[in-house]
C-alpha cells in the first residue's frame, strides 16, 4: 500500500507532537549530568565484562554518546546506563546525556527487570548483521563478524 505524502507544515514531526502536551506532563526528559550525581542501583541484575566495557568504550570514543542513560528522579537512582556511567567516570568524562523520568519504586523495578530482557527477545539477520559489520570502515577492537555466530538467529 502507497504511503500519502507528508504533508509540510515548516514544524519537525517532534514540535508537532509536543505542542499538544504541556511540558510537566512530558514522560522524559533528556539533560546532560555528572556521571557521577548518578547513584547506582542495587538491583541492577546486570554485569558488564570488561570485553563488553572496551567495546562500549571504543565505540563511544569514535563516534560520541548516541544512547542515554535512564534515571528515576523520584528514587534518584540509575535504571539503565550503568557501563556507560562506569566508562564516563573513567574516562573523566563531565556530562553525560541522561534521560529523566519519574517511577515508583515498582514501577522503577519493572523496568529494571524488564528493558533489557524485551530488547534481547529480538532476533538476528546473521546475514543482514554481517554485510552491516563488514560495510563499517572501523569496528571496536572486541567486536568482529563472529559476533554473529552468537546471537540468535531470525525466522
Amino acid at each position: 500500500m502507497p504511503r500519502k505524502p507528508v504533508k509540510k507544515t515548516g514544524k519537525a514531526p517532534l514540535d508537532k507532537l509536543t505542542e499538544s502536551i504541556s511540558a510537566s506532563s512530558l514522560p522524559l526528559r533528556l539533560e546532560y549530568l555528572d556521571p557521577a550525581s548518578l547513584q547506582d542501583n542495587e538491583k541492577n541484575w546486570r554485569r558488564h565484562p570488561e570485553n563488553q566495557l572496551a567495546a562500549l568504550s571504543d565505540v563511544i570514543a569514535e563516534v560520541g554518546w548516541a544512547g542515554a542513560c535512564l534515571f528515576n528522579e523520584r528514587t534518584g537512582r540509575l535504571v539503565d546506563g550503568h557501563a556507560r556511567q562506569k566508562i564516563a567516570l573513567k574516562n573523566g568524562t563531565k556530562k553525560v546525556p541522561v534521560l529523566i523520568g519519574s517511577w515508583d519504586e515498582a514501577t522503577e523495578a519493572k523496568i529494571l527487570a524488564t528493558l533489557d530482557p524485551i530488547a534481547a527477545m529480538a532476533t538476528a539477520d546473521a546475514k543482514a548483521l554481517e554485510a552491516l559489520l563488514e560495510s563499517v570502515s572501523t569496528l571496536p577492537r572486541s567486536i568482529s563478524c563472529s559476533t554473529v555466530s552468537r546471537l540468535p538467529a531470525g525466522p
